[in-house]
């Protein structure tokens, strides 16, 4: 497809473009024998069908960020943990089957001109350049990688692109903030009435969260994700408190599990193998010393492999606001963007020039009070050579008096007012968010937990209104889990 909108198209045309900058982008399966790619896994190592699906499209993603080069896969990734048979043999049948993918061809000029339809670009001395085709820009022939992805450079002289061509592009551009959410449940907009329902705690303020970190997004995700593991587990301790190893048998067992209403559970009912395994796990436990026969630990490795990853889904959107409207959580008010700083002050927040001001005096600057003793430091002032020494001082002055609060302690404070709308001094960051919403802030911005410590780094973001949210791609059934970590881990 190209990713150039026709209304861009006519722009540049009628700002005389005569050639088209144009986007490649590939499905991550195209031209790649899938069903063969799984078959390869399960032959190389037994597990469930959802098992041999993840596996299939976390091999497909790694393979397309390392645009289809299979040996930088091979390389530079270790295995998932548990799933090094099944990992190593799709690579194999990818470079038996797809050979292309072991010395892709790097993207040419040819190319980019047959996806813009253009004709060659003449050389500098030649004129005039060729003009553009007078219907759509036709989409571009897949090219020999099925996995190539990203943008097609030609050479600078075949763009044609003036000074204002480039800004109708930038214009053009979306605005805000891609990032990413984890939940374990499936949905296709963002709403408010979900807030709450995810991690819970909701610590840097009200509303919905994201990550500019995919692996932070990730980790919420495989936190709240239910793991079938974990029913299992429950489900033998509630068996062993009221059967003992001789009353077990398949019948019981398979009538308990189909009682459940996970479905993995009542899987393992439908499945005389698995439920030989439970059997044979709960008459190999001893409760007098806590230990499993070598035959209980074999059957729950197997149930273990065949039974699916956690729940859970990724979201990647575009949160179209500015972030440079976001409050900062960490950063004073007088270290906040211009417009934060107005918004705030339309939402009855003070700042530091409303508290102090600068006023040149005969020899200097000298800092006064305005509020709330305008009179309490006049006659008695230090006085500063220069305005900016002045300013200076302002500052670190309102700091001391707590006149230039972080923007937790702003949002705080406008979620516990002395008259809040639940009564005195009741906390409601609710009310806080939706008060700084209507002065014109769309959310708050902080560091992640991996920066914090380091005091810069990637954000998380809180976003008050979910109408600004639009998903980009929803994606990442939850990563293989067998006793330890889960997916391909890059290679250090």
């Amino acid at each position: 497809n190209v990713v150039e909108g026709q209304h861009r198209v006519e722009a540049l045309r009628q700002l005389g473009v005569q050639q088209v900058p144009v986007h490649v982008i590939q499905d991550l399966s195209a031209g790649i024998d899938e069903v063969g790619l799984q078959d390869a896994i399960k032959a190389a190592q037994p597990m469930h069908s959802d098992q041999v699906h993840q596996l299939t499209h976390q091999v497909l993603e790694t393979l397309a960020d390392e645009g289809g080069v299979l040996p930088e896969v091979r390389g530079g990734y270790d295995p998932p943990q548990g799933y090094a048979p099944g990992w190593n043999a799709a690579l194999d049948y990818l470079q038996q089957r797809h050979p292309h993918l072991s010395a892709p061809a790097a993207p040419s000029d040819a190319d980019f001109l047959a996806a813009t339809g253009a004709a060659p670009a003449p050389a500098p001395a030649q004129t005039p350049t060729p003009a553009a085709p007078a219907g759509p820009v036709a989409a571009p022939a897949a090219p020999a990688n099925p996995l190539a992805t990203g943008a097609v450079t030609p050479p600078a002289t075949g763009l044609g692109l003036d000074s204002a061509a480039m800004k109708v592009l930038a214009d053009m551009q979306p605005a805000g903030i891609t990032a990413y959410h984890g939940s374990p449940h499936s949905f296709d907009q963002f709403s408010n009435s979900a807030i709450g329902t995810g991690e819970g705690a909701q610590a840097y303020g009200h509303g919905l969260y994201f990550a500019d970190n995919e692996g932070v997004a990730r980790s919420y995700r495989d936190q709240l994700a239910k793991d079938p593991r974990d029913t299992l587990n429950y489900y033998l301790g509630r068996m062993s408190n009221f059967y003992g190893p001789s009353d077990v048998n398949a019948d019981v067992v398979r009538a308990s599990l189909a009682g459940y209403a996970d479905p993995a559970m009542q899987d393992l009912a439908k499945n005389p193998a698995a439920v030989n395994d439970i059997v044979t796990m709960m008459q190999g436990y001893d409760a007098n010393t806590s230990s499993h026969t070598d035959a209980a630990r074999a059957a729950y490795g197997r149930l273990d492999k065949l039974l699916p990853g956690p729940s859970g889904h990724m979201y990647q959107v575009n949160i179209a606001a500015d972030p440079a409207h976001f409050l900062d959580w960490d950063k004073p008010l007088s270290e906040q963007s211009p417009h934060v700083q107005q918004a705030l002050q339309s939402a009855g927040v003070p700042l530091a020039s409303d508290l102090f001001r600068v006023r040149a005096v005969e020899g200097g600057h000298v800092v006064d009070r305005l509020s709330p003793y305008p009179d309490a430091q006049q006659g008695n002032q230090r006085v500063f050579p220069t305005p900016e020494a002045a300013q200076a001082a302002l500052l670190q002055t309102a700091k001391m008096q707590g006149a230039d609060p972080n923007g937790s302690i702003v949002y705080q404070n406008l979620a516990s007012p002395p008259y809040g709308s639940r009564g005195w001094g009741v906390n409601d960051p609710a009310a806080a968010s939706i008060r700084l919403q209507q002065a014109g802030i769309p959310g708050i911005r902080y560091l992640d937990g991996g920066s914090r410590g380091n005091g810069e780094g990637t954000r998380n973001t809180v976003v008050f209104d979910p109408a600004t949210i639009a998903i980009l791609r929803k994606y990442g059934l939850a990563g293989l889990m067998v006793g330890g970590a889960a997916g391909a881990a890059r290679s250090q």
